[in-house]
């Protein structure tokens, strides 16, 4: 089961409750929170700790401060002492966005705004490309390719050490979405959960059961106060 939460945190005014909420993060992650310069980013980022760390109260019923994180090579995070549980984490804008299952996963959210064309042929395939030129709605398009294939390499977890176009996703414009990669496939889903939004995930298997839930910030607000 691949299971997806998603916090919208346009709701999310009061700095008071940013302070607050910094108290239940570890001390390294409040201190790195508070070195960033623009609010959003710190309201953000706390978000995405608390979240993950209320998936992992509900699922496995661990309790706040027994939830442990550590990194690999590249910097991926991962939950300390249970290997089959695997998440990512993404955000942009006014979303935080958690996707979660017992394999690996990668998950890409990007608000859509106008974008520099001349990128383009530097990460994208020749076949990406020409998907590209013959959409339509080109920005949205962009958008979409650019998630999946962020989705990949935040599943890999190498970073930036894959080159965006030095892999291809196939069957961009229908449900079959895939990617073939060092003798292995990987498949993608794309959620429409926002119109100025592209969320895409990838998974090492087609997938076939999900799940996505998707929190108001005062709800979500609620939701963890039962367990902080």
């Amino acid at each position: 089961m691949v299971s997806t939460y998603c916090v919208d945190l346009d709701e999310f005014k009061d700095e008071e409750i940013l302070n607050d909420l910094l108290n239940y993060v570890s001390e390294d992650k409040r201190l790195r929170l508070l070195r960033y310069r623009f609010l959003d980013d710190r309201k953000r980022g706390v978000v995405s700790d608390l979240l993950i760390r209320y998936i992992i109260n509900r699922k496995l019923n661990y309790k706040i401060k027994d939830i442990i994180f550590k990194y690999n090579n590249f910097g991926k995070p991962y939950l300390f002492g249970s290997s089959e549980f695997q998440y990512n984490i993404s955000h942009s804008g006014k979303y935080v966005v958690c996707a979660t299952s017992n394999k690996a996963i990668g998950v890409d959210i990007e608000n859509i705004k106008p974008i520099d064309m001349s990128i383009i042929k530097h990460v994208f395939t020749k076949n990406e490309y020409n998907d590209f030129e013959n959409a339509e709605k080109k920005t949205e398009t962009f958008y979409s390719i650019w998630t999946l294939k962020e989705s990949f390499v935040k599943l890999i977890g190498s970073g930036l050490n894959i080159p965006l176009n030095s892999f291809c996703i196939d069957g961009i414009f229908n449900t079959n979405t895939y990617c073939k990669y060092k003798d292995e496939t990987f498949y993608f889903k794309q959620y429409n959960i926002d119109p100025d939004y592209k969320l895409s995930i990838c998974y090492k298997e087609k997938i076939l059961q999900d799940e996505i839930k998707i929190f108001k910030f005062k709800n979500f607000l609620k939701e963890l106060h039962v367990i902080l």
